[in-house]
């Protein structure tokens, strides 16, 4: 998860030195391998998590040998989905809102992000979403979902393991989630609380 956290942490020490109004961050598109242009293609419009949520996450990973976390809060409508990144002192980040068959990311001051906000969206949606809008969702990029006890895995078009969810429950209620990546290779762990309803 280095190519996502590292930026946002370094973006957390710019935005505490100048909080500025949110605007449309600016995005280069980058060069990923094929499969995993596959699994950032995959459609799941809001309506299909098929009801309204609200969640609260804590995300965490390595950097650089140091552990780091993000938190994240996630609301969900049949007409859109909003998910606002927070640093660890509370300064938000950047928001992602997926509407209309749009993806469209604001950051703080208007920064462009060194990172793909995609893989922050696919994360959620493999490890949340329901079985039946996902499934079939990824045959229709070619990759295969593959669910066993508390264990999810998406499989590409050779077969090879490219996403692999794990579940398990926390001692405060929460939903404890890992989620592991090989192309490009990362892996976070995931608090997850849902608080009910979108506000």
């Amino acid at each position: 998860m280095r190519k996502l956290l590292v930026p946002l942490l370094l973006a957390c020490l710019a935005g505490c030195a100048s909080m500025q109004p949110a605007r449309k961050a600016a995005q280069a598109p980058a060069a990923v391998p094929d499969a995993t242009a596959a699994l950032l293609g995959v459609s799941l419009p809001p309506a299909s998590f098929g009801g309204t949520a609200a969640f609260d996450q804590q995300i965490s990973g390595m950097v650089e040998g140091n552990e780091a976390s993000l938190r994240f809060r996630v609301e969900i409508r049949p007409e859109r989905l909003v998910m606002v990144g927070f640093s660890p002192l509370g300064f938000p980040l950047f928001t992602l809102t997926h509407a209309d068959g749009r993806l469209d990311v604001q950051t703080t001051g208007g920064r462009a992000l060194p990172f793909d906000p995609r893989f922050v969206l696919v994360d959620f949606q493999l490890a949340f979403w329901p079985m039946d809008a996902l499934a079939p969702a990824l045959a229709a990029q070619g990759l295969r979902l593959e669910a066993e006890n508390a264990r999810r895995r998406v499989l590409g078009p050779d077969g090879a393991v490219m996403a692999e969810v794990t579940f398990s429950a926390g001692d405060d209620a929460a939903q404890l989630v890992s989620i592991r990546h090989t192309e490009p290779a990362y892996e976070v762990r995931v608090r997850s609380h849902q608080t009910g309803l979108a506000s």
